[in-house]
């Protein structure tokens, strides 16, 4: 395989040969070179698609590994391929207007805005504050996932609840889950340690 530096850094097939080579349990042969532009494609993805600008992350939990001008340059990189538009994906709500169901795709929308202007705060915030600590909004953010699932499933039961077939089907989703379509008693209170 070959494992000779790069002509340009960062480029995604310097990164897809970085990635080969771990996968393939190899991780103990790579250079420090090579680790220090694998930890930079990982933190820069991690910046990009889930809003971490962490120091510091799985695998790396000292920031032995992070190098601030690579990640900043593997960054772009990520930035210009999740910038790009995408072709139009087929929602939730669609399905449902689709069916006939307008009042299951109105809900479905007013769900997606609702996480999106949540997302959007969250995502201003932590452009803000890059320090990473959790805030009100990302707490916000998770409560209305949550209640919307919540709500989704519930919903789902009740349709289907005229359905014959296995009915201990829908307790076993939820058990693996480890969520319940109604909630037994209030929110639970999030531990200190979360929000340390």
């Amino acid at each position: 395989m070959d494992t000779r530096p790069p002509e340009a850094f960062p480029n995604f097939e310097d990164q897809k040969a970085l990635r080969r080579v771990i996968r393939a349990g190899n991780y103990s042969t790579l250079t420090d070179d090579q680790l220090w532009r694998h930890h930079a494609y990982d933190y820069a993805w991690r910046r990009v698609y889930l809003g971490d600008r962490n120091a510091f992350k799985v695998g790396d939990e000292d920031g032995k590994w992070f190098d601030a001008a690579n990640v900043d340059l593997a960054e772009q990189m990520y930035r210009r391929l999740a910038d790009r538009p995408r072709p139009h994906q087929i929602t939730p709500a669609d399905e449902a207007a689709a069916a006939g169901d307008l009042e299951r795709a109105a809900r479905y929308r007013a769900q997606d805005r609702e996480r999106a202007e949540l997302l959007a705060a969250l995502r201003r915030l932590r452009q803000e504050l890059p320090d990473g600590k959790p805030t009100p909004e990302e707490f916000a953010y998770v409560t209305c996932c949550m209640r919307q699932v919540r709500a989704n499933l519930g919903a789902f039961e009740d349709r289907t609840a005229a359905i014959k077939g296995d009915r201990g089907a829908m307790a076993r989703v939820q058990a693996a889950l480890g969520v319940s379509a109604r909630p037994a008693g209030p929110a639970p209170e999030i531990p200190p340690w979360v929000t340390e």
